[in-house]
């Protein structure tokens, strides 16, 4: 027991022990160092004054020289020794003061605790270091895998937490807070430049020795700092290179990589939030005389610490991800709206003179930030969503949006573009592509690509392996989700990397398994779509050719006859004009019959026998072609008989053009309630697999096509049955009902 104790307990100790510096300090800053009335910075001036006993003595601008014999000189000489030490409340400060060239002499008791001061030391940055200690806490935990990113990111955190605290007391010595001040930002040197370097993604690996000189660097002018051995105020240095060299490696990674750009753009947006409304408020409370003011603008240096957390933290949300996204529009806007509100207060209170214009003040303040906060927050949210977790399309809603967009997509190239410029971006998806599949070809035809170059994308075998068992071989692919309508797979999705560490939510696993649904519908429509072009194509086609036939018909033969005829009346070639002109009349029946049979006014019967001996007396007995067909005299209405009679006659032209067969044989049925008709060759046949209306007109075989087109028309049913070498079977069926 003890042993499993043991543990769990040393994971403690690094946490509990920077806790304890931060609470020793603040301890330190509320009750160990005394309550002088007053409060100076480092440089020795008076910076505030609390007690009206120290008012009537000191004044903002004043400039300590000597405090109870220890001159200022003395005082930054050495770091270690404090200027106010062993005070209580009561005793007397004897005091050298100089204000404006002027020297004096100046006693002042002791205050002890008052309220103005406590307000003052409980206003101010110190809070800030349990922000950093929290968010390093929440990593040492929770972030894994804990690799050298992990290490950097904790250490960073507890170092700045510890320096920022130090920092806070640092001019009062207490606790050797001014030497742990200036050690902990010489450490700090090599460990923001190692994390940034290493952060959100390694730049090229440097030798071991550059970064061992770094941090014997650090840890060398650290250790000198702490004995006052260099000049007291050389670890500003160290900061400056510290803060600078890390803001400049994020801004090349923000141009150079664009697969970081998103994290790293938090990150320096996060700089901005944090120093902007300082330099604001600091300007406005300058402006305005009120010092307390100043003390809010650490509320924006939360930011920092934030975005680091966010950034490493987020592929562990999972479902909470949009919400840790709105925490960030909020927290965003709350800052923005936080900070007005002191530049308009700090602008606006020297006026206020008594209580009605207070009063009034504070009511259109109230105002004035609820018509901000009702008419300004969403557009700002979206904003937020757009230029800094670059998400065009928030993931809330993304599926009926989705459904929205596609609903007028026909082409898709439109359906790629409108996945990987608005869904893609707002599932933060880096890397995929889109394959559909058809009749034509068994593998997937690209509809887009992204990341992706074509000699990573999956061959035919692959891509069924990917459909029947999810399994795969490729080293981009995290995710394959099979794009079906129905039992068909009429699409394959592929998805691969993902900000920030690529990994897929299950969440969003069903959100995508949900867009795939959708997108099976897309492609079914834009199928269709296809089909319906190719259809209109094909009718254009056909009447365009129908035109030229009649053209050149009616100019090399009926034109052509005509005027031979009139030659031969005017020879008096009476005989010849009498045959020309049978040759010529049999022409013409024979164009209006191509146009419409005439003999289907008496019937589908007759016109098929007439049909069938066109074909016979064509062939002149090199193709046996017979109708098997009980004679009947059911008139058909409307275009049942001229699109039935089409569909043979289009079988026959078919089966002699391609088939090659010695006999076609015409048979079935004609009722009044029922068509039944078989067109029977021996030819070479072919491949019916895939004989859809859709394949067919993907595979140009407009011949079929049109034939399934006309059988669609009446409602009827037809059937295509052929193996290579064995002949064709065309059946028509059409029921009355």
């Amino acid at each position: 027991m003890r042993t499993q104790l043991a543990h769990p307990l040393k994971q403690f100790i690094l946490p509990a022990l920077v806790l304890f510096v931060l609470l020793l300090y603040t301890y330190a800053r509320f009750f160990a160092i005394p309550y002088l009335g007053f409060q100076y910075s480092t440089n020795g001036e008076v910076s505030d004054v609390f007690t009206s006993e120290a008012s009537s003595a000191l004044s903002v601008g004043d400039m300590l020289q000597e405090v109870n014999g220890v001159t200022y000189s003395e005082y930054r000489g050495r770091i270690d020794k404090p200027w106010f030490k062993g005070l209580h409340p009561g005793d007397v400060l004897e005091l050298q003061v100089s204000a404006n060239g002027d020297l004096r002499e100046v006693q002042l008791l002791v205050a002890g605790f008052n309220m103005p001061e406590f307000w003052g030391r409980l206003i101010n940055t110190w809070w800030l270091s349990y922000v950093f200690w929290f968010a390093g806490t929440i990593i040492y935990f929770h972030v894994r895998p804990q690799d050298v990113r992990w290490q950097l990111l904790m250490v960073f955190c507890y170092l700045t937490a510890v320096w920022l605290m130090a920092g806070s007391v640092s001019r009062t010595a207490v606790f050797f807070s001014s030497q742990l001040f200036r050690m902990g930002i010489w450490l700090c040197l090599p460990v923001y430049l190692h994390l940034h370097w290493n952060f959100p993604r390694p730049f090229p690996r440097l030798p071991w020795l550059a970064w061992a000189g770094l941090y014997a660097v650090g840890i060398g002018f650290a250790g000198l700092q702490a004995f006052n051995l260099v000049d007291q105020d050389a670890f500003a240095y160290a900061l400056f290179v510290a803060v600078v060299g890390s803001l400049l490696m994020l801004v090349v990674r923000f141009f150079a990589s664009r697969g970081e750009r998103r994290e790293v753009g938090l990150l320096l947006s996060a700089f901005a939030v944090a120093l902007l409304p300082s330099m604001l408020l600091g300007f406005a409370t300058a402006q305005a005389d009120l010092p307390l003011l100043s003390a809010g603008s650490v509320f924006s240096l939360a930011a920092c610490p934030g975005a680091y957390l966010y950034v490493v933290y987020r592929r562990q949300l999972g479902g909470m991800e949009l919400r840790a996204n709105r925490l960030i529009s909020v927290y965003l806007f709350l800052l923005l709206l936080f900070t007005s509100t002191l530049i308009l207060v700090s602008l606006l209170a020297p006026q206020l003179e008594n209580p009605q214009d207070i009063a009034i003040a504070i009511l259109a303040t109230g105002l004035l930030v609820t018509l901000f906060n009702i008419f300004v927050f969403e557009r700002f949210q979206r904003f937020v969503e757009r230029k800094f977790l670059n998400i065009p399309m928030p993931p809330e809603g993304l599926q009926q949006r989705f459904a929205n967009l596609i609903s007028t997509s026909f082409t898709r190239q439109h359906l790629g573009q409108t996945l990987m410029e608005q869904v893609l971006p707002a599932l933060l998806i880096r890397q995929s592509a889109l394959l559909h599949f058809d009749a034509r070809n068994p593998e997937g035809k690209l509809i887009y690509s992204q990341s992706v170059s074509p000699q990573q994308m999956p061959d035919a075998e692959t891509q069924q392996e990917l459909i029947n068992s999810g399994s795969h071989q490729l080293g981009w692919v995290q995710i394959a989700i099979p794009v079906k309508a129905g039992s068909e797979t009429v699409g394959l999705w592929l998805l691969g990397r993902k900000d920030p560490d690529d990994y897929y939510s299950y969440s969003e696993l069903g959100l995508l398994h949900s867009l795939a649904d959708q997108m099976a519908i897309a492609l079914v429509n834009i199928q269709q779509a296809d089909s319906l072009r190719a259809l209109y194509q094909r009718d254009i086609d056909q009447q365009e050719e129908s035109r030229t036939y009649l053209a050149r018909e009616l100019h090399d033969e009926v034109l052509t006859g005509i005027d031979r005829m009139a030659m031969l009346a005017r020879e008096g070639d009476w005989q010849a004009l009498a045959l020309h002109h049978q040759v010529l009349s049999d022409g013409v029946r024979r164009l209006i019959y191509r146009l419409r049979p005439a003999m289907l006014d008496f019937g589908l019967y007759r016109a098929l026998v007439e049909l069938t001996d066109e074909f016979a007396s064509r062939m002149n007995g090199r193709v046996q072609i017979s109708l098997m067909l009980p004679e009947s005299q059911v008139m058909f209405d409307g275009h049942v008989a001229e699109h039935a009679y089409r569909i043979v006659q289009q079988a026959v032209d078919n089966a002699l053009e391609h088939g090659k067969p010695e006999s076609i044989n015409i048979s079935g049925e004609l009722r009044a309630d029922a068509i039944d008709l078989l067109v029977e060759d021996d030819g070479s046949g072919f491949d019916a697999h895939g004989t859809s209306l859709p394949e067919l007109l993907a595979t140009k075989h407009y011949g079929l096509a049109g034939m399934n087109e006309r059988a669609a028309v009446i409602g009827a049913y037809l059937y295509i049955v052929s193996k290579p070498g064995e002949g064709t079977q065309i059946r028509l069926v059409w029921p009355s009902t």
